[in-house]
C-alpha cells in the first residue's frame, strides 16, 4: 500500500539495526533522529507509532515535527498514508549525503527511489522552514544552492556513489534535490 502512495518503506531489520546504532535515536521523535536517519538508511519521514493509534510525524528534510495525531477512521493504515502524504507535501524530496568508511561521499537512495546513474542532484545550505502563526509547520523554502553531484554508480536498490560536479562538496548538514529536466 505504501507503495501506491510513492513511499519506500525502510526494511525492518535495517531500520532496526540503524536505530540501535544511532544515539540520537533514543528519542525516534527528535528531529536529531531524524537527521540521522536521513542520512543512513535514508529515512525522509520518520513515523513514530504509540499505543496502537498516536503518530508524531518528523520531517528529516524540512526539520518539521507534527505533535501526536490520533488515528481514529478504522482504516488506520490509509488514515496513517494519507497522513505522511500530507506532512511530506511541505517539502520537496531532499536527501543527506554522508562519507563512508572509504571516503566516498553516498547517498541513501537509488533505484528504488527512481534514480539512475547520471542524474544530478543539487546541493543546497540547509533550508528554513516556515511555521503558521500557530506554530504549525506549512511550508519548507531551499536554503541558497552551493553545488551540484552527480550520481556516478549505483549498489543494489538504495545506495548511490556520488561524484562532484561543481561548487561546495556535500557535507552531512546540505539539503541535496534532484534536479528536474
Amino acid at each position: 500500500m505504501a507503495a501506491d502512495y510513492g513511499y519506500r518503506l525502510i526494511p525492518r531489520s535495517e531500520l532496526s539495526d540503524a536505530l540501535t546504532n544511532t544515539p540520537a535515536c533514543e528519542d525516534t521523535t527528535s528531529e536529531a533522529c531524524a537527521e540521522a536517519l536521513a542520512a543512513y538508511p535514508g529515512a525522509r519521514l520518520v513515523v513514530t507509532i504509540e499505543g496502537g493509534n498516536a503518530v508524531t510525524i518528523t520531517d528529516a528534510a524540512s526539520n518539521a515535527r507534527w505533535s501526536a495525531t490520533e488515528l481514529t477512521s478504522g482504516k488506520q493504515g490509509e488514515e496513517l498514508l494519507e497522513l505522511v502524504s500530507q506532512r511530506a507535501d511541505i517539502a520537496p524530496w531532499a536527501m543527506k549525503a554522508f562519507r563512508a568508511d572509504d571516503g566516498r561521499l553516498y547517498l541513501s537512495a537509488g533505484r528504488a527511489n527512481g534514480l539512475e546513474a547520471g542524474d544530478e542532484l543539487a546541493i543546497h545550505e540547509p533550508g528554513t522552514l516556515v511555521r503558521a502563526p500557530n506554530g504549525q509547520p506549512i511550508t519548507w523554502r531551499a536554503g541558497e544552492r552551493v553545488g551540484t553531484v552527480r550520481i556516478g554508480e549505483l549498489f543494489g536498490s538504495d545506495l548511490a556513489a556520488l561524484v562532484p560536479v561543481a561548487g561546495q562538496r556535500p557535507t552531512p548538514e546540505h539539503d541535496l534535490i534532484l534536479i528536474e529536466d
